[in-house]
């Protein structure tokens, strides 16, 4: 699969360094912590998680998920623009 092959290739240290997460965000993820938690736990990186009732990530290894879908969200993007 074309997104695995890449997403090993990638980690969230590069993640990060590319799209650097803005303040706008962090005060949105802190604002829904306080107000309580949503349905899902969302790591967003390794410092910014929005607060869930249940941390699925134990389970993905079941999906066969790509670590880091980064990768093929640009290349989705890119198929359509052409």
């Amino acid at each position: 699969m074309l997104c695995s092959v890449a997403s090993q290739q990638s980690n969230d240290a590069t993640w990060s360094a590319i799209f650097p997460v803005k303040e706008e965000l962090r005060d949105l993820v802190q604002r829904i912590n306080a107000a309580g938690s949503t349905y899902h736990e969302l790591p967003l990186s390794e410092d910014l998680i929005v607060k869930g009732d249940y941390n699925m990530r134990q389970y993905l290894p079941f999906y066969s998920l790509p670590r880091n879908l980064s990768y093929c969200f640009h290349w989705l993007h890119e198929r359509q623009r052409n």
